[in-house]
């Protein structure tokens, strides 16, 4: 089960990856060059991963891209992160 969050301060809150999830968002060079805002987040029931969805309107003005950050817990405690995005037309 996971709990869905729309609020990205609670998010913040109760995400164990929130931390690690944001740092990805703005060290990654393909994505760091958008102004991509927080839309909504999911965190597992067993709080063993979290993925986060963002979104921004491109500077051509075609509509907004979709950014999907998810993090996923690994055996030794550290975070996998990847993502994937959905380029507006």
């Amino acid at each position: 089960m996971h709990t869905p969050i729309t609020d990205k301060g609670k998010f913040w809150q109760l995400s164990p990856a929130a931390t690690k999830i944001f740092q990805y968002v703005a060290a990654t060079p393909e994505i760091s060059q958008s102004p991509w805002g927080f839309d909504s987040g999911n965190i597992a029931d067993d709080l063993n991963s979290s993925h986060a969805g963002f979104s921004c309107v491109t500077v051509s003005g075609w509509g907004r891209d979709k950014l999907f950050v998810q993090a996923t817990r690994q055996v030794d405690g550290s975070w996998s992160i990847h993502h994937t995005i959905t380029r507006a037309a």
